[in-house]
């Protein structure tokens, strides 16, 4: 769904709302410095090989063998310090500077509230690179981080980041914890708390992360666990694979978010015009080891019911990564107009009527290319595309329409078949399935949905009601007004 203000209309048959969502620009309140700006910053290099930018290293002087067995030490005292809670012992990891003892320190603080279950650093010998033209003689390296969190990741994560590391008064410490230009060229994205201070909140089955700035933080939590057990318990237990925990980032700090510009499933690959995201933190060979969820700061400033619906939006995708990845490995994935029209329709699903928002301007798309003739269910090389908010408005209604029609089993009745369903085509394997259960095309499924819409979404003809006063189409205290 797309960021923006709600504006509240009357329609006909049940009283329902209307959702003007604008692409935006999320209102960051965090810090503009990262946990590790203090730090001296490298130069720029062409690659994660190449020396810094003004250094006098090269990758041909040599790398004394001692060298990898005592950097990787470091790593391993670095890690025990943490999983130990232990900050004198981390602080002994870290070169002596004021800026960077603070940075860390932060890094610290942030770690140590998470429920760690494993932590590793592991250096990449091959990655070594020796610089001795900053004035302190030291050694750049890439370094694997393995993060197992309790109850959230089935295997450790894996992300990376680029160190430097010194020998100061007889050992090995930390100079640099980040290189942001390794990162920006490699396609690295740091993590939350490696970036702004966290918070971090508990609750049964989720775990969420927030900033100093994040409002309504325990109205999020109770949204958040009260969400997992009302998806949990509307999907079936043959597709429904619930998470010890849940991890939910709520930050009003914009860059984390930033992060995912341009991945594919990005609606437009743009990170600005979205309110929410689930995504895969992955493991060794890429396998899946968590779902997690990210809300952008425009979601944190919605009403409680429209971030609440967000949130069991994304919740989906969580309870449903399970049989989504089984699906991808296959090679025949979920097709997305199903995928995305499940979450959105179970969305809804705790809301009253006059509270089930839709985009006016996505709307009138799906009813002109109904009236034109011209309507299909979209393809998903083109779901994500600038037409996005109508194909997942579309997806939703076709959703409705088959449980309407056929029962609320009906929608998955189709998934269930969909990754039964043996082919050699995976983007035509919805429409076969569809054809085989209902004896339908499945563009004419989309228009049934369209029709569904249209009826459910008529404008009211009553000149005597005024939209902004109706008590019934009041959406409640905090809705922002246009203007």
């Amino acid at each position: 769904m797309r960021s923006g203000r709600p504006h509240r209309v009357v329609l006909r048959g049940a009283t329902l709302t209307v959702l003007v969502l604008l692409a935006g620009v999320p209102t960051g309140c965090g810090s503009d410095a990262p946990l590790d700006a203090g730090a001296p910053a490298p130069g720029s290099g062409a690659a994660s090989a190449a020396p810094t930018q003004g250094a006098t290293s090269s990758p041909a002087l040599p790398v004394p063998a001692e060298i990898v067995p005592a950097l990787q030490g470091l790593l391993d005292r670095r890690a025990a310090a943490l999983l130990a809670r232990d900050a004198p012992a981390f602080a002994r990891t870290v070169a002596e500077d004021p800026a960077l003892s603070v940075v860390q320190g932060g890094y610290f603080d942030n770690l140590v509230q998470l429920p760690i279950a494993d932590l590793a650093f592991r250096l990449v010998p091959e990655t070594l690179l020796r610089d001795d033209g900053t004035g302190v003689p030291g050694y750049w390296a890439s370094v694997e981080v393995r993060l197992t969190l309790d109850g959230v990741d089935a295997i450790p994560t894996m992300s990376a980041t680029r160190m430097r590391f010194v020998r100061e008064r007889g050992r090995w410490v930390v100079l640099r914890f980040r290189d942001p230009s390794w990162d920006a060229r490699t396609g690295v994205r740091p993590e939350p708390w490696e970036i702004e201070p966290i918070r971090v909140r508990e609750a049964p089955g989720v775990l969420l992360v927030t900033d100093a700035a994040t409002p309504d933080v325990e109205s999020l939590l109770r949204g958040v666990t009260e969400g997992l057990a009302d998806i949990g318990a509307r999907v079936p237990a043959a597709l429904a694979s619930v998470p010890d925990r849940v991890v939910v980032y709520a930050l009003t700090d914009p860059r984390f978010l930033a992060g995912f510009e341009g991945i594919a499933g990005v609606p437009g690959g743009e990170t600005t015009v979205i309110d929410a995201l689930a995504y895969g933190a992955r493991g060794d060979g890429a396998a899946l080891a968590s779902t997690r969820i990210v809300l952008a700061p425009t979601a944190l400033q919605q009403p409680a019911f429209v971030r609440d619906r967000l949130v069991r939006h994304e919740l989906t995708h969580v309870v449903l990564a399970r049989v989504a990845e089984q699906a991808a490995q296959a090679g025949a994935p979920v097709p997305l107009w199903l995928n995305e029209g499940l979450a959105e329709w179970l969305s809804v699903q705790a809301l009253p009527p006059a509270r089930r928002l839709v985009d006016p301007t996505a709307l009138a798309a799906v009813q002109d290319a109904r009236a034109a003739g011209t309507l299909t269910m979209p393809p998903g090389r083109s779901f994500n595309d600038d037409a996005a908010a109508e194909h997942y408005l579309l997806s939703w209604w076709v959703c409705e329409w088959l449980a309407a029609t056929y029962g609320d089993s009906a929608p998955w009745s189709v998934l269930s078949s969909v990754l039964d369903a043996t082919t050699t085509d995976p983007e035509a394997t919805d429409r076969q399935v569809v054809r085989d259960l209902l004896d339908l095309d499945l563009d004419r499924v989309a228009r049934s949905g369209a029709d569904l819409l249209a009826a459910t979404y008529a404008p009211t003809t009553d000149p005597g009601t005024d939209p902004t006063t109706d008590p019934d189409t009041d959406p409640g205290a905090g809705t922002t007004s246009d203007g």
